[in-house]
């Protein structure tokens, strides 16, 4: 188990555009799984029907991730 900003690191590292936490309460979401590094859209998937997170586009095309309100 580790934390979802120590997961999203790891994505980043092999994928563009990157993942960014938009929301303070996921800073401390704690996640467990296998996940493919290639793969950001079945780890961001995953979190959608996990923990209701949902993602956006940011401006300079990021994508960024908050919980569903």
């Amino acid at each position: 188990m580790s934390l979802l900003p120590a997961a999203i690191d790891e994505f980043n590292r092999y994928n563009q555009p990157r993942l960014v936490i938009g929301e303070p309460s996921l800073t401390t979401l704690r996640i467990s799984g296998r996940f493919r590094s290639e793969d950001p859209n079945g780890f961001v998937d995953a979190l959608r029907m996990a923990y209701g997170v949902v993602e956006t586009q940011g401006s300079s095309g990021e994508r960024i991730l908050t919980r569903d309100k």
